[in-house]
């Protein structure tokens, strides 16, 4: 259509062509088209090359690479920096789990150890049981423990 108008006839389609460019350009090669387009204006019209509009679009579409490859950065930033933080909570709460269990362990052992000596010292199951938390069965457990370790 261009190719064949004359420069009247472009200019009374001007606000649809600039539409047109403006909706082209937001597509993702749409600056490439536009690049292609005006440079074979250029050349059917043997203008010359050194113009303000064909340097702002190389310009345009040097600053769209610049963001692609930034934002690819940022991206992987992101990710990474995303990836870390969760490598830290998962330390975190391993430590806080680890803890804790260290410390129900420490806790059961010294209960275990009261029992026994409560055990050596004749005292019945439900003494040791109301005394300790620890169920009959356990004491019974302990009990039979104690008596292998004497043999």
């Amino acid at each position: 259509y261009i190719e064949n108008s004359n420069p009247s006839e472009i200019n009374k389609n001007y606000d649809e062509l600039v539409y047109i460019l403006r909706e082209v350009i937001k597509k993702t090669c749409g600056l490439e088209i536009v690049q292609q387009l005006i440079n074979r204006i250029f050349e059917i019209y043997r203008l010359p090359q050194n113009s303000i509009t064909i340097t702002g679009i190389e310009d345009l579409m040097e600053v769209k690479n610049m963001l692609e490859t930034k934002t690819k950065i940022w991206e992987k930033e992101i990710l990474e920096k995303g990836r870390e933080e969760g490598r830290e909570e998962g330390k975190a709460e391993g430590r806080a789990e680890g803890f804790e269990k260290g410390i129900k362990k420490g806790i059961d052992i010294g209960l275990e150890k009261t029992a026994i000596n409560m055990i050596k010292i004749g005292e019945t199951d439900s003494k040791i049981a109301l005394c300790t938390g620890l169920s009959i069965e356990q004491i019974e457990q302990l009990r039979i423990r104690i008596k292998k370790e004497n043999q």
